[in-house]
């Protein structure tokens, strides 16, 4: 059971590349529905099923099917994180782990009912299942620490329906523990309370998902908008600390997307006012003006912009923050300044006759 914790515990808490930074809410609510589902199920499966036949108290009958069922929720977290993987070293590993779980479950519920049985031989399949189990698990975990080197050409094909089958996990899951209590009701003609207590969490649980998910793709659209524009956009604090920029105003400024929340407004913005004074009238009633940016790495060099500040409200925090906007006017100088010269030219031409 200690194993299984923390192979549950190391197996949750594994991070994939995570587009957006909601997407961990959505995480945390698939694999808190698979694994109540999962242990709905195996309630009725192993522990239920077991208590009535008599194979033994309800102490003995907990603790034999305890590890199975951790382990059978060890196996759909390892399913669904071979799923949505974009790595092929990365699938085959959990692949791999999945199925070593999958055969340490059937070991171990074997094992229970021996127990149960009070039968104390061993050198069975059991034991050799359990060897076959920590034999690939071990072969993974050596896979898993190369796997960052292997990169693999994704099968736009196979990724959709990979991805497509991992979102619908927690659905099929949620459907499978709700027709398994009406089934079961229309069957012994009895109510399954503990049953009934799951599939109404699950369906709650499903219901926050989905609004996560209708949230995730307005907010995955408004994302797509920012960072294809052309104009540089950035979030900053009261006091011009940098939380949130856009690649048009990194590649602008020269910073990398990892840096960005290492700088300030102040170390980069040359204006006729100090930053404090602007970033103060930006949060009263927003501010807009011409400034230039300096460029990171690059002494004296810098971009013209016309920048606007305009205050945003977080709940979060007790103060507002300043959402910046500015547009890159490095092509208009350099038109007004070839226009100035033209003039200048023609101003002190000499004409014939004239």
């Amino acid at each position: 059971i200690a194993g299984s914790l923390a192979a549950l515990t190391g197996i949750a808490s594994y991070r994939q590349r995570m587009p957006e930074r909601f997407s961990r809410v959505r995480e945390f609510l698939d694999i808190a529905i698979l694994a109540l589902a999962v242990a709905a199920l195996a309630w009725l499966v192993f522990i239920r099923a077991a208590l009535a036949v008599g194979l033994g108290g309800p102490i003995q009958v907990l603790w034999a099917a305890m590890p199975p069922a951790m382990e059978l929720v060890l196996v759909g977290l390892l399913v669904r994180l071979s799923l949505r993987s974009e790595d092929k070293n990365e699938t085959t590993v959990f692949g791999l782990l999945a199925f070593a779980a999958l055969i340490l479950t059937a070991s171990d519920l074997g094992d229970g009912y021996r127990r149960l049985f009070g039968d104390a031989s061993t050198g069975s399949l059991i034991e050799a299942g359990w060897m076959a189990a920590g034999l690939l698990m071990v072969f993974a975990a050596q896979e898993l620490e190369t796997e960052r080197a292997a990169e693999w050409d994704p099968r736009p094909a196979l990724l959709r329906v990979g991805h497509r089958l991992e979102a619908l996990l927690p659905i099929a899951f949620t459907y499978a523990v709700v027709g398994t209590v009406i089934l079961d009701w229309w069957l012994s003609k009895r109510v399954d309370w503990f049953m009934v207590a799951a599939a109404a969490a699950l369906s709650l649980l499903l219901m926050a998902r989905q609004g996560v998910i209708i949230g995730q793709v307005e907010m995955r659209q408004y994302a797509a908008l920012v960072n294809s524009s052309a104009d540089l956009s950035f979030i900053c604090d009261k006091d011009g600390k940098i939380l949130l920029a856009n690649p048009a105003l990194n590649r602008a400024v020269g910073w990398t997307e990892a840096a960005v929340a290492a700088f300030r407004l102040s170390e980069v913005l040359v204006a006729d006012e100090s930053t404090g004074d602007i970033l103060g009238k930006g949060l009263e009633r927003g501010w807009s003006g011409e400034v230039a940016l300096r460029r990171h790495g690059q002494e004296g060099s810098s971009v013209p912009v016309y920048l606007s500040l305009r205050p945003i409200q977080d709940e979060r925090r007790s103060e507002p923050l300043l959402a910046g906007t500015a547009h890159d006017l490095t092509l208009i100088k350099r038109r007004e300044s070839d226009l100035e010269r033209a003039l200048t030219e023609v101003a002190s031409a000499s004409w014939p006759g004239v």
